[in-house]
């Protein structure tokens, strides 16, 4: 199962689909926005906007992070959440984080066997 690449245009398969979907289409989506998918989407879009980078909002954002992942990708299991900013980054309203976890490629088809292979890991 492949999909094209949002950025270039080009035919996607494996990791870089599931990455795409996460990063681009996942977190992004507002809940209640797609039609018909009314429940599709994540409460990033929705809880964290004009809000200021503290560790609180660092912190729930980790938490709607994981939560949509869980929810909507059966293809990714997050095993961990490093933050990469600095304070002066966080004024200047910046965030940066690394998300790691392990990608299967049937995931989407009950089968949780992991793919060693990749580096099943995501700058967001």
């Amino acid at each position: 199962m492949g999909t094209l690449d949002i950025d270039t245009g080009e035919w996607i398969e494996g990791w870089p689909v599931v990455k795409q979907a996460i990063s681009k289409i996942l977190f992004p989506t507002r809940l209640g926005s797609r039609l018909m998918r009314e429940e599709f989407g994540s409460l990033i879009p929705e809880l964290l906007v004009r809000e200021n980078y503290t560790n609180k909002t660092i912190h729930i954002l980790f938490w709607c992070r994981a939560l949509v992942i869980d929810l909507w990708e059966p293809r990714y299991k997050m095993t961990g959440y490093k933050v990469l900013d600095s304070a002066e980054a966080r004024r200047a309203g910046e965030h940066k984080a690394l998300i790691t976890g392990q990608y299967m490629p049937r995931g989407h088809l009950g089968d949780d066997t992991v793919d060693d292979s990749v580096d099943a890991s995501l700058t967001v």
